[in-house]
């Protein structure tokens, strides 16, 4: 049985993203109260607008990054974009804990690209930077002072392995 030595989910639940969500729910709701009541636009553009925002909405509720360390391998997924993705620790040539402005580096939270490497995050400004012979990619942390043990292990491990 592999030993854990760090997991973390993750959601959008930021307050602020929830208010832009109302705040565009509300101006939908206005816009198409105003259509209905016009007789020059359609009813059918405010059912869009709406059926756009209850998918959106729903998509940020369910979105959900988890990570997890144990003594065999990194794993990760990005729930419903990402499966689980495997990473066995010998494949793993370094993991940092690294501090970054998400909206000036990727534009944003969620799954991004920077033409260097992938980010997958949904808020904070600490993350996991991992380096296998192949990719590089981020894996966002709320938990930076986990996430910088679960890296002082990895180090320590692949230290110890080296050695055997």
């Amino acid at each position: 049985m592999s030993k854990t030595i760090f997991k973390e989910t993750q959601k959008f639940r930021e307050v602020w993203i929830w208010l832009i969500m109302l705040l565009s729910a509300t101006l939908i709701t206005w816009l198409f109260v105003q259509s209905a009541t016009s007789p020059n636009t359609s009813a059918w553009d405010g059912i869009i607008a709406l059926i756009v925002l209850v998918a959106v909405t729903v998509l940020l509720y369910v979105m959900e990054l988890e990570v997890r360390l144990d003594d065999k391998k990194l794993s990760f997924s990005y729930f419903p974009f990402i499966g689980v993705r495997t990473y066995p620790l010998e494949q793993i040539e370094s993991l940092t804990l690294i501090r970054y402005n998400s909206l000036l580096k990727f534009g944003g939270w969620g799954i991004r690209y920077n033409f260097h490497y992938w980010v997958y995050n949904t808020g904070g400004n600490h993350g996991i930077l991992v380096k296998t012979s192949k990719k590089t990619f981020l894996l966002g942390t709320q938990q930076p002072e986990a996430a910088a043990m679960a890296v002082e292990w990895f180090n320590q491990h692949k230290l110890n392995h080296h050695a055997n």
